[in-house]
């Protein structure tokens, strides 16, 4: 018998006091923010925001505006060849501004149709790590590549992700 009195005094305890905590919670979820469960407005600080750098020269026009800044050029260094094709016996040029990178070479050779098309001299680099990249120029001046680069994301939005290939000899 003693054992039912203190089984039943258990569970009456583990009873109300899980009615406690159901109130409370429930009380709390529908309290405005910013308020205790006295009613009174609780301080609520602002989380700081994490500091992002970014390098952008204040000084340049971007692109189609004379005030904002200029887009970053992205600049890489490989050693890459010459894919050969029928009539081309060129040689390795300092600097190529990619329009594009493929490790298909039938997606390669659309992109350097469509250049062609309209009326881009391009050709096809192969970088040591196998991959096809489609250039428009090749030019042995950096400042000459740089600035189709720019020309290129005026006039084409399109290729805004162009880059500028520096060839490790």
């Amino acid at each position: 018998m003693r054992k039912i009195a203190i089984s039943i005094f258990v569970l009456a305890i583990t009873l109300s006091g899980c009615n406690t905590v159901k109130k409370s919670m429930n009380d709390s979820a529908y309290q405005p923010a910013g308020t205790s469960d006295s009613g009174v407005s609780a301080q609520v600080e602002p989380m700081e925001e994490p500091a992002i750098e970014t390098k952008v020269d204040e000084n340049a026009p971007a692109i189609g505006s004379s005030t904002a800044p200029k887009k970053e050029i992205v600049v890489k260094t490989e050693e890459v060849t010459i894919e050969k094709d029928d009539n081309n016996e060129r040689e390795l040029y300092d600097f190529y501004v990619i329009m594009g990178s493929f490790s298909n070479s039938d997606n390669a050779k659309k992109l350097k149709a469509s250049l062609s098309a309209a009326g881009n001299d391009s050709e096809i680099l192969r970088s040591k790590a196998g991959l096809l990249r489609v250039s428009t120029l090749g030019t042995n001046t950096e400042m000459e590549a740089r600035n189709l680069i720019e020309k290129i994301r005026i006039e084409t939005p399109e290729h805004s992700d162009v880059w500028l290939l520096k060839t490790q000899k």
